[in-house]
């Protein structure tokens, strides 16, 4: 499958499984789904799919919740990474 729809299967998966966060803080959940959604190049998602494409595409449904999970995790450390106290 190709790159470009791998990455619009991807996004369409991301957007339909945004965290929900319910909490006191009233625009934390807004906050949260919006660091997901501000976009970037998706290299690790899409490197995950591209790997189950190639050797077993049959796959592929059932890696969309692991390429989320590294995205998730891949954008949390690039939000922790910012933060003061974690830039030493």
């Amino acid at each position: 499958m190709e790159n470009k729809v791998l990455l619009s299967n991807f996004e369409d998966y991301l957007n339909n499984n945004l965290p929900q966060s319910k909490t006191f803080h009233p625009i934390f959940e807004d906050a949260l789904q919006n660091m997901l959604n501000a976009g970037g190049k998706r290299f690790r998602p899409i490197l995950v799919l591209s790997i189950v494409d190639a050797l077993q595409p049959l796959l592929l449904k059932n890696a969309l919740p692991v390429a989320l999970g590294v995205e998730f995790l891949h954008t949390y450390s690039l939000i922790h990474d910012d933060l003061p106290s974690m830039d030493n």
